[in-house]
């Protein structure tokens, strides 16, 4: 989607008042206790092992840390994380 369409989606999005998560343009994560992590909207992977795993997204790069990680399901515009996830950091383009 072209960079204009983007803020033209967001402010039409915002001025309905609907949830960001509408966007499909916007990374959603859902954790699913401590082992299963759901991202989606990503825009494919940087890096990955076992113990990281870095996705970018529209935002900036989502971050993923911890022990015994495994790509479970990956396609398009989900993953699905499993293992001891630590931490999840957002890293915001400057």
């Amino acid at each position: 989607m072209a960079k204009e369409n983007i803020g033209f989606m967001r402010r039409m999005l915002r001025s309905l008042e609907l949830p960001e998560d509408v966007d499909l343009s916007v990374p959603c994560c859902t954790m699913i206790g401590r082992r299963d992590l759901l991202i989606e909207n990503h825009r494919g992977i940087v890096g990955y092992s076992g113990e990281a795993a870095r996705f970018l997204s529209e935002e900036g790069d989502i971050l993923v840390t911890g022990g015994d990680l495994v790509l479970t399901e990956f396609d398009g515009e989900r993953a699905l994380v499993r293992g001891r996830i630590d931490g999840i950091l957002f890293e915001a383009r400057g």
